[in-house]
């Protein structure tokens, strides 16, 4: 049956089609931020270019609180310290227990160490990152903490960066898949920025290695499961430090599941004493 549309009926269908084409999830081409806009826009919601320049050094000492989840479970607390200088990063998680002591992660520039405090034995955490320290050697790790992070520079560092725009739990996000210049195998890397402040919220790294298939009686004819890492940091309590707008809590989360045992745990530092160009010492950056 033929029939008429009102006026009032076709000014409400174009509003309906405006704000339907109009809507993030649905941007052309030509409505992208492109990656070297996000850059710039993320660098400015830190702080002012001759702040930022000014800066060679960063140091935070503060509370720490470890969440055991899966593989093991309990909670400690305990004291943190977190230096960057240069290329040179470290990580200290102290806790007074005498089955899991802390951690110590430490790059001098030109090799990872890794803490053994327990009869050379190390965490699930500290195994991952002692195999795969090329997310340290990029200056991925530690966020804007990190004085070495890649996109205060890209000119020289030269990441690959793809950016969309999404919802994460009913928030949005500018997204971007970041890939080093000289790689880093099958890593997964994503960077999640706030959507009205580009501030830095939170980086993914996911590792998925496929297994071979299994020989013995009890595996014939069956497939292995993939294991599959997810390492994450996340930054928050966003609050002034000498003209800077930096990250008070910083979170590290790590899961394994696959072959070895499922494990899930995180690490939360909470900064309260900053220190910016002074004197580190070296010490610090190798954790043998």
């Amino acid at each position: 049956m033929a029939y008429s549309k009102s006026p009032a009926v076709l000014v409400f269908a174009a509003f309906l089609f405006l704000a339907f084409v109009r809507s993030p999830l649905l941007c052309g081409e030509d409505e992208k931020l492109k990656p070297e806009e996000l850059v710039a826009r993320h660098l400015k919601s830190i702080g002012s270019p001759d702040v930022l320049a000014k800066i060679k050094s960063r140091a935070f000492e503060g509370a720490t609180t470890v969440q055991f989840l899966q593989g093991t479970f309990g909670t400690l607390a305990g004291q943190s310290q977190f230096a960057s200088a240069g290329h040179k990063l470290g990580i200290v998680m102290k806790y007074n227990a005498p089955d899991y002591p802390g951690e110590h992660f430490a790059f001098d520039g030109r090799s990872i160490t890794i803490a053994r405090p327990l009869a050379g034995r190390i965490s699930p955490l500290a195994d991952f990152i002692n195999q795969y320290g090329g997310i340290i050697k990029e200056g991925l790790m530690g966020g804007v903490l990190n004085v070495c992070w890649p996109l205060l520079n890209i000119e020289e560092t030269h990441p690959k960066l793809k950016c969309k725009k999404d919802q994460i739990s009913g928030r949005w996000m500018h997204v971007v898949e970041y890939r080093p210049k000289k790689g880093l195998g099958d890593f997964k890397i994503v960077l999640f920025f706030d959507f009205e402040t580009f501030r830095h919220l939170k980086t993914e790294y996911r590792l998925r290695i496929a297994s071979a298939m299994g020989t013995g009686a009890s595996t014939t004819n069956k497939e292995l499961p993939d294991s599959n890492y997810l390492l994450f940091e996340s930054f928050d309590d966003f609050r002034e430090v000498e003209g800077m707008m930096l990250p008070h809590r910083y979170t590290i989360g790590y899961s394994a599941e696959g072959q070895t045992r499922t494990f899930l745990a995180h690490w939360i530092l909470e900064a309260n004493q900053w220190t910016h160009n002074g004197v580190i010492d070296e010490g610090f950056f190798d954790a043998d």
